[in-house]
C-alpha cells in the first residue's frame, strides 16, 4: 500500500513506482524559473562531476524531490493525481497536534460578514492563503484566527512599520500582551509580530531583498538575542504570514524551514501572486488559496472608496538612451526635468484642491528631487529608510492633522502603511510589479469620514522597458471591475510604441477630467 507521511514542513511518499503518476506529480509540482531560457545551463548544458555527465537544464524549478519529497503545503495537488489515477494510499499525519487554548476575549472589533467568512474558512481549514484586497481589514481577520486558536503564533511583517503598528493593533484588540521580535527587541510572548529581516538575521545573517523594487530596510540587531529569537520562531505552532507573495523568496522560505513546530501556516495578501511565475512556493508553505475577497466587492458595498486613476503621457525623452535599465530609468525617469514638473504641478493642483498627496518613488535621489522643488510651496516630508519608527509616527500624525501636506516616499511606503486620511497619490516611480501596482492603491482607497474618491496619478513612460511596465500596470488594474480608469489620447503618431501599449490605447481613450 503507498503511504504518504506528512510532517509539518515537508511529506513523502512511500511505496509509489508508477512512472506515469510520478511524472505527472513532478509537472504539477514545478514551474519555470523566470530568465532560465538566458542561461548557460539551459542553453548549452553543464557538467555534473557528482555523476559524471553532461546536463542540460530545463529551466523549471522542481520541488518534487528525488520521486519522493514535497512541501506539505502541495499536499492536496499530489492527493488529486494520485485519486485521478485510481492509486490507492493512506496518509500517516505526523505533523504537531496543536492543543488550542482558551479563547482570547476580543475587543474593539466589529466583524463585518465579509470577515467573518474568512475568518471560518480560515479555521476550518487549519491553514492556507486568504486572498483579501488590501484595504479589507487583515489585522481583524488576524485578531480573529488568532483569539480562536490562541496557541504559540508568530506573525511576520515585511517592515519596523508594521511592527509597531501590528503590536499596537493586535494589542487593542486582543485581551492579551503581544511582544514583538525586530528593530533591535526580542519582548516575546505568546502572540509575537517578528519581522522577516530580524527573522533571517537571526537564522543566518543573511537576508535576500524581497523583490527587485526593495530598498533597504536594514534595522537594529543584537546578536545577543539570537538564540532567544531562534527558539521562538522554532517553538511557534502557528505562523501567519502577512504579504504572502514574498514566500517565494529566500528569505522566507528560510523561515518557514526553520518553522519546525508550526503545523498551522497561513498567508494572506491582496496580491498572492508572483510576477517572476514562482506562485507555487507560496502554496508550498500555506496550502491553497481558501477564499478570495476583491477591492471590486469591497468597493460596491461600501468598504472601500472608489480610485480614479488618472495616466498622464510623458513626452518622448528629448536625448539618446542608453540600451541598460538602470541608465534609461535614471535619465527618463529620476533626472527627468520634464517628467518631473508634470508631478509637481500635479501635486500643487492636489494640494490646491485640498487632497492629502503621497508621492511614491523608487529612488532616494528622485525623492530628494522633487522634495527640492516642493518645500518652497507647501510643508513636505521626504519618509526613506533612515527615518526611525518614532519619526515615522509623527509625520503619520502631522499628516493626518494637516500640518504635512505632502508626503514623498520610498517603497517603504507600498504595503501596509496605515494612513486612511490619504485621498491622493502619485505614483512617480512607475515600476513593474503588478502586485506592487495593487499594494500602492490600497494605500490611498480605505475609508475615511468625509472621503468619496481617491485620486491616482500614474504615467505612460515612453522609453524601452517603461512601456511594458506601464502596460502592465495597465492590465492589472483593469482586472478590478470598480476601478475608474482614465487614459489620454496621443495626438501625434509614435510608431516605435510597443504592441502592449497599442492595447492600452484601445482600452479606453479618455481625457483627464476635472480633479
Amino acid at each position: 500500500m503507498i503511504k504518504i507521511v506528512v510532517k509539518n514542513i515537508i511529506s513523502q511518499i512511500i511505496g509509489l513506482e508508477d512512472s506515469h503518476i510520478l511524472k505527472k506529480i513532478d509537472e504539477s509540482l514545478s514551474y519555470f524559473v523566470q530568465g532560465a531560457n538566458f542561461t548557460g545551463a539551459f542553453k548549452h548544458g553543464f557538467w555534473d562531476a557528482k555523476n559524471k555527465t553532461w546536463k542540460r537544464w530545463d529551466g523549471m524549478q522542481h520541488l518534487f524531490k528525488n520521486g519522493a519529497k514535497f512541501h506539505t503545503g502541495l499536499l492536496n495537488r499530489v492527493k488529486k493525481i494520485l485519486d485521478s489515477g485510481k492509486i490507492e494510499y493512506i496518509v500517516e499525519d505526523r505533523r504537531t497536534i496543536v492543543e488550542y487554548g482558551k479563547k482570547i476575549k476580543t475587543q474593539n472589533i466589529e466583524q463585518r460578514e465579509y470577515q467573518k467568512r474568512v475568518v471560518d474558512a480560515s479555521l476550518k481549514n487549519k491553514g492556507g492563503i486568504v486572498k483579501s484586497a488590501t484595504g479589507s481589514g487583515k489585522s481583524v481577520m488576524i485578531a480573529e484566527i488568532i483569539a480562536n486558536t490562541n496557541v504559540k503564533t508568530m506573525i511576520y511583517v515585511i517592515g519596523i512599520d508594521l511592527l509597531y503598528q501590528m503590536k499596537e493593533t493586535f494589542e487593542r484588540m486582543l485581551d492579551t500582551k503581544v511582544g514583538i521580535i525586530g528593530d533591535g527587541v526580542a519582548d516575546i510572548q505568546k502572540i509575537n509580530v517578528c519581522t522577516v529581516w530580524t527573522a533571517a538575521n537571526a537564522l543566518d545573517g543573511k537576508y535576500d531583498p524581497l523583490d527587485d523594487e526593495e530598498s533597504s530596510k536594514e534595522e537594529n540587531f543584537d546578536i545577543r538575542l539570537k538564540d532567544k529569537i531562534i527558539n521562538a520562531i522554532k517553538e511557534s505552532n502557528m505562523a501567519i504570514f502577512d504579504e504572502c507573495q514574498m514566500l517565494a523568496t529566500k528569505t522566507l522560505q528560510s523561515i518557514n524551514l526553520a518553522s519546525k513546530s508550526a503545523s498551522i501556516k497561513y498567508g494572506l495578501s491582496g496580491t498572492p501572486w508572483r510576477d517572476d511565475g514562482a506562485d507555487l512556493l507560496l502554496e508550498a508553505v500555506c496550502g491553497e488559496t481558501i477564499i478570495e475577497v476583491t477591492a471590486s466587492e469591497l468597493i460596491h458595498d461600501g468598504w472601500l472608496v472608489t480610485p480614479k486613476i488618472k495616466f498622464i503621457d510623458v513626452p518622448e525623452y528629448n536625448g539618446d538612451l542608453s540600451e541598460q535599465y538602470h541608465s534609461i530609468y535614471k535619465s527618463y525617469i529620476v533626472e527627468n526635468e520634464v517628467r518631473n514638473n508634470i508631478i509637481i504641478r500635479a501635486a500643487t493642483k492636489l494640494v490646491e484642491k485640498n487632497r492629502k498627496v503621497l508621492i511614491l518613488v523608487k529612488n532616494i535621489k528622485h525623492g530628494e528631487i522633487l522634495l527640492d522643488s516642493l518645500r518652497n510651496k507647501f510643508e513636505v516630508y521626504f519618509v526613506k529608510g533612515d527615518v526611525d519608527s518614532s519619526e515615522r509616527n509623527r509625520i503619520r500624525k502631522d499628516f493626518g492633522e494637516g500640518k504635512i501636506q505632502i508626503i514623498i516616499a520610498t517603497v517603504i511606503y507600498d504595503q501596509g502603511i496605515d494612513l486612511p486620511v490619504l485621498d491622493s497619490m502619485i505614483l512617480a516611480g512607475s515600476g513593474k510589479s503588478s502586485g506592487r501596482a495593487l499594494q500602492r492603491l490600497g494605500r490611498v482607497i480605505r475609508p475615511y469620514p468625509g472621503k468619496k474618491d481617491a485620486i491616482v496619478v500614474d504615467f505612460i513612460d515612453h522609453a524601452k522597458y517603461l512601456r511594458e511596465h506601464t502596460a502592465k500596470r495597465i492590465e492589472i488594474y483593469r482586472r478590478e471591475s470598480a476601478f475608474d480608469i482614465s487614459i489620454p489620447i496621443r495626438s501625434e503618431k509614435k510608431p516605435q510604441i510597443s504592441k502592449n501599449v497599442k492595447k492600452i490605447k484601445k482600452f479606453r481613450h479618455q481625457k483627464l477630467g476635472t480633479w
